[in-house]
């Protein structure tokens, strides 16, 4: 297993190299939500993971009543892809009251976009209740690895799409060096494997 974090604006002043010191490999930074709203730490975050040799990714938080289309080039105009980057994440956990066929194509418009752009699938983000609830147990998009968030012992509960996660995040509140109680991971993999991910 390898260790990592994830952050928003509710963790201002990231450490990442004292991060980095502490055995964190991996960090996903939030860069935007829905159509209008970019992370005020997105910039400082994805330069400062990369200058302390941390693996980093980027994420989006999706909104099901907002514009697949607008919301994936709002995304796409505030990360830029590079080599050696992790695939980007979708965290979908928010529901907006419409059906399972409208949630699941807005899914599919988005990562569809930028899957174009990266060449690489998207990490899926959710809660196994939420996507069985909201999402219909589909497995439409069990191609994609699975970012599952789940505060319960090993093992963590799966959507009926998968047989095994990608991500686990298993704490929200872990109190980490140089970042304070943030989102804590673990990819299902050792640190070469998590480097096969990358982008090319």
């Amino acid at each position: 297993m390898t260790n990592g974090i994830d952050v928003s604006d509710f963790q201002p002043g990231v450490s990442w190299q004292t991060v980095k010191e502490a055995g964190y490999s991996f960090a996903y930074c939030k860069a935007t939500e829905g159509t209008g709203y970019v992370a005020d730490t997105f910039a400082q975050n994805w330069r400062a993971t990369r200058d302390a040799g941390i693996l980093r990714g980027a994420y989006h938080f999706l909104h099901f009543d907002q514009d697949p289309t607008a919301q994936a080039e709002a995304f796409l105009a505030t990360y830029s892809p590079s080599t050696g980057d992790l695939p980007p994440m979708l965290d979908i956990e928010t529901d907006a009251g419409l059906s399972v066929a409208q949630n699941v194509s807005c899914i599919a418009t988005f990562t569809g976009i930028v899957e174009a752009k990266v060449k690489r699938k998207m990490q899926i983000y959710t809660y196994c209740s939420f996507w069985q609830q909201y999402l219909g147990d589909t497995d439409d998009f069990s191609g994609h690895p699975l970012w599952i968030a789940a505060y319960v012992p090993a093992p963590p509960p799966l959507p009926a799409a998968w047989t095994e996660w990608t991500v686990w995040q298993y704490a929200d509140d872990k109190e980490v060096p140089g970042a304070g109680a943030v989102d804590a991971d673990l990819f299902n993999g050792n640190l070469d494997q998590l480097k096969g991910m990358c982008l090319p």
